[in-house]
């Protein structure tokens, strides 16, 4: 990403693929003087009411929120490809039986493997604007290298849920107004864990729901490289998953002046976990635990970093764990800005949605 020195410009840049993000007036000039060195195409600019495609993504906007979706065919292409276009909905992404049932290990045959690796990687292109299946496409992930029946089934229950959610998106709308004055932002992040989720190797996983400004802009769900020996020690990990992407986050916000200071508050709903990392060093049931995981101690008792307790049900993180009923996705998934019908992938658009005009230029 790159910054206009009157912080008034953001240009993010994939590859070939420029989004800009800023004043009309200096987005035109600065276009005009890119165009006198370098072959640039405009393929749209974003105005209320008319959407543009970046990235193979659905970017729109409408009054004071950002908005954005995959095309209505992405997952149709998919749901034909595995013929179930027809199939019954599924009213979550994955179940409890799925997760747990190791007795149909049958490996694919060579053809429905590579369907298998293919199907996977669309999804995982999906999760940018979906997260609620952020958990149940990292399971399908694992299995990968060796999918079996198993995972086929799991893969075909994800379909279902995307057949009735096809209009589910995410918006950016900060909840948060800024006067020109202030300039200290708060990064609030929730952490949970599932200790020992995976029936085959008892490892935990870590999710993490990052918010700015009252949105999310950024959630991660990720399995644990070591297994815990208590549901403290993972909850742990879990908040040094979250201290790590919020302190990125910062960064990000400091030197691209939006903010002159940031305060990072982490919250978990783990009193182990949240006692593990505010105090100094290890104790005597604490001493295998990595040290790689013992910085945040420093950055707490230094006071860059909060650490706050949050009760279970608040915990938005949850759904980043494990597979969850019906009841707990949808109490959590307004927070996590998924609607009906339309986040952006990079949340600098939750800033600058004042400014509202946005350019999209392509390299030709």
């Amino acid at each position: 990403m790159y910054v206009h020195s009157s912080r008034r410009l953001y240009v993010l840049c994939y590859v070939d693929d420029l989004l800009m993000v800023g004043d009309d007036k200096l987005i035109i000039s600065t276009l005009e003087d890119l165009q006198k060195d370098l072959l640039l195409r405009e393929t749209g600019f974003l105005n209320s009411g008319k959407p543009v495609d970046f990235l193979g993504k659905i970017i729109s906007k409408k009054s004071d929120e950002i908005q954005l979706s995959m095309n209505p065919g992405y997952v149709d292409s998919i749901l034909t490809e595995l013929e179930l276009s027809k199939c019954k909905p599924a009213v979550t992404p994955g179940t409890d039986t799925l997760k747990t049932n190791v007795e149909n290990l049958e490996p694919l045959s060579k053809e429905e493997h590579a369907l298998y690796r293919r199907t996977v990687g669309k999804l995982l292109w999906l999760t940018n604007v979906r997260n609620d299946i952020m958990f149940a496409v990292k399971e399908l992930s694992r299995g990968l290298q060796s999918p079996t029946l198993s995972d086929q089934a799991k893969l075909k229950h994800l379909m279902r849920y995307l057949v009735g959610t096809k209009d589910i998106v995410q918006t950016l709308r900060p909840k948060i107004k800024l006067s020109q004055s202030a300039r200290c932002i708060d990064i609030d992040t929730f952490v949970d864990s599932d200790w020992a989720g995976c029936v085959s190797t008892r490892k935990s996983t870590s999710g993490m729901a990052l918010f700015v400004l009252g949105v999310n802009v950024c959630g991660i769900s990720r399995t644990q490289q070591r297994v815990s020996l208590s549901s403290g020690e993972e909850e742990l990990y879990a908040i040094g998953l979250g201290i790590s992407e919020s302190l990125f986050v910062r960064t990000l916000l400091m030197e691209s002046k939006l903010c002159s200071k940031c305060n990072i508050i982490i919250h978990t709903d783990s009193s182990a976990g949240k006692s593990m990392a505010s105090r100094h060093g290890l104790s005597k049931k604490t001493k295998h635990i990595h040290l790689r995981f013992l910085f945040m101690q420093d950055l707490i008792l230094s006071g860059l970093i909060k650490i706050k307790k949050v009760l279970g049900t608040l915990n938005h993180a949850d759904v980043f764990t494990k597979y969850i009923n019906k009841d707990t996705l949808h109490r959590h998934m307004p927070t996590l800005d998924t609607i009906t019908r339309i986040c952006i992938e990079s949340f600098v658009f939750g800033f600058v949605a004042s400014l509202t005009f946005v350019c999209i230029v392509s390299f030709e």
